[in-house]
């Protein structure tokens, strides 16, 4: 699978996972998938971040509708500095 595919995969999977399961899990889950896709790989995870925010508008606008400590399990996608222009 090349890396582009793999990233759709995770983010569509993401998508609905923010859906129907508790922050808790999809945090966790959100940290799995950059982590498996940045494993072994020359891309910043920085990059990375940026394409999930992008992708996956997730609990109001920051994550602003959960607790600091719940944004922190999905791996900076929830940032601010994500979502500037």
């Amino acid at each position: 699978m090349d890396f582009r595919s793999g990233v759709n995969v995770c983010v569509e999977f993401l998508s609905l996972a923010v859906k129907k399961l508790p922050p808790e899990t999809a945090g966790v889950y959100t940290g799995m998938a950059l982590e498996a896709l940045l494993y072994g790989r020359g891309v910043r995870r920085h990059v990375l971040e940026r394409v999930f925010a992008s992708r996956l508008n997730v609990y109001g606008r920051n994550g602003r509708r959960i607790a600091p400590h719940l944004r922190r399990l999905f791996g900076g996608i929830l940032s601010r500095h994500h979502l500037r222009r």
